[in-house]
């Protein structure tokens, strides 16, 4: 006889074993996808810090302002596309956290606990650790490519912005008080911008990733780890029934 099993308020109408094979099954395949995601956002991530680089070579050497000018504009587009791309991986890395909980919970043992207790993992500008009581994993990914990036990034923001603001200065035909404002305004309003991408990312970005975990774990009715409720002690083994 089949012992079926209950999440939340719902009845699967299968076994635990049959439940933990078809999570199983999602698990491998969103993780094979991750970490093939990590690996095109390295290789991405390169040359895109290889390109501005000979961009802001190409363009000093040319004594073209234009495109120095609107080196910090690009910048602030890849931080842009890579700030939803990094939180696409981190919300992946949210949802397979949630699959290793449900297994674990229907096994009633640890048998997952690489993505949801002992990945390492970067966010924005800092390193994370992850440990037990934590339960917020990044994407496993390298490190010295994933720290890289965004300070690379940031250097040739600030490089763009200050030679873009000599040649606004040393070019445009504008008297000196509109010139000036000109500068200013070129300055501020592109810092603004960038610094609010930071800002939000820095700020707000476990606040979205913490709401859809909760949200994932109410949808498959997987408890968070301290709240996973203990076997009944009549039951000789905590282990899989499946017959």
């Amino acid at each position: 006889m089949v012992t079926q099993h209950q999440i939340g308020n719902r009845s699967t109408g299968l076994s635990p074993m049959q439940q933990i094979e078809i999570i199983l099954h999602e698990y491998d395949t969103l993780r094979d996808e991750a970490i093939e995601n990590v690996g095109r956002q390295q290789g991405f991530q390169t040359l895109v810090i290889a390109g501005l680089i000979a961009f802001l070579g190409v363009a000093s050497d040319q004594g073209n302002y234009y495109l120095i000018v609107s080196l910090p504009i690009s910048i602030i587009v890849f931080a842009s596309l890579e700030g939803v791309r990094q939180f696409s991986l981190l919300a992946k890395a949210r949802y397979l956290t949630v699959l290793e909980d449900q297994v674990n919970e229907l096994a009633r043992k640890e048998l997952l606990t690489w993505q949801s207790s002992l990945s390492v993992g970067v966010q924005m500008l800092r390193f994370r650790i992850e440990g037990t009581k934590t339960r917020r994993p990044a994407v496993n990914t390298h490190l010295f490519v994933a720290s890289i990036y965004p300070i690379s990034l940031m250097l040739i923001f600030v490089i763009g912005i200050i030679l873009g603001s000599v040649y606004l200065d040393q070019n445009l035909p504008l008297s000196s008080p509109v010139l000036g404002l000109s500068v200013i305004l070129y300055i501020v309003v592109l810092s603004s911008i960038m610094g609010l991408i930071l800002y939000s990312r820095l700020t707000h970005e476990d606040k979205l990733l913490d709401a859809y975990e909760e949200i994932v774990r109410e949808a498959r009715g997987v408890h968070v780890p301290s709240q996973v409720p203990n076997p009944p002690n009549n039951s000789p083994d905590r282990g899989i029934s499946s017959s």
